[in-house]
């Protein structure tokens, strides 16, 4: 990634220093470029195009623009490997990891913020990356500052997939197939042309989904717990 970009990338993603080992060799890289007629849009502003190890992006001097280029670096990079880059929360608890899926508003941070409370390991409460050995992997990105690491986390394995919703009380609820690839899809960071069809029935299969509604309570993180055999 060019220093530039990472300047502005770090506004947004404080912990983003962990993710650049020195030393590494790097199979995918991040540039700057002069606009190019055959570029996609970058979000709202700018645009961008990958080809063999580059990815190479146009953009404006701000933030969030650096923050897209970063999170669409991200996902190239999980999509190469037959994984997904998820608008998920990744919970984790001494026996196992919950993926949590949903937009904007479902209660990703409200989640994450409970299950931190209660002791949990966040890996995001924004963006989570999925491989298909059956991985969560942490990221910088994040929805709220309250989340800051003194260590870069470490992967973990896949114990279950919930869909957020709000409601009264804990409950878990089976999905259609239909639905929950509808669902799923819906919050996989895709790049125009690339698949990912298969990495979806790949991640549906490693953990049957359900549907979790919760409310802004302890009993929250007490249900995850449970759900993970951790009470």
């Amino acid at each position: 990634m060019e220093d530039a970009v990472a300047a502005l990338a770090a506004y947004r993603c404080p912990e983003l220093e962990a993710f650049r080992e020195p030393g590494e060799t790097p199979a995918l890289h991040l540039r700057r470029s002069p606009p190019l007629a055959e570029g996609e849009p970058l979000g709202t502003a700018g645009g961008y195009t990958v080809d063999g190890d580059g990815v190479r992006v146009w953009m404006p001097e701000e933030p969030l623009a650096a923050e897209a280029a970063l999170r669409l670096a991200f996902a190239v990079a999980f999509q190469r490997q037959g994984g997904l880059l998820l608008h998920a929360v990744g919970i984790c608890f001494p026996g196992g990891a919950w993926l949590g899926v949903g937009p904007s508003g479902c209660g990703k941070s409200t989640l994450a913020q409970r299950c931190a409370d209660a002791g949990a390991e966040v890996l995001s409460d924004e963006t989570v990356g999925w491989l298909p050995d059956g991985t969560l992997w942490p990221t910088p990105f994040r929805s709220s500052a309250r989340f800051t690491w003194r260590a870069r986390p470490e992967p973990r394995p896949l114990s279950m997939l919930a869909f957020l919703e709000h409601g009264r009380l804990e409950r878990v609820d089976p999905l259609s197939p239909a639905e929950v690839v509808k669902r799923l899809l819906a919050q996989v960071y895709r790049i125009p042309g690339a698949g990912g069809l298969d990495a979806v029935a790949t991640l549906i299969a490693l953990a049957e989904p359900v549907r979790f509604m919760f409310r802004d309570d302890p009993a929250a993180a007490a249900f995850v717990r449970r759900a993970l055999g951790r009470e």
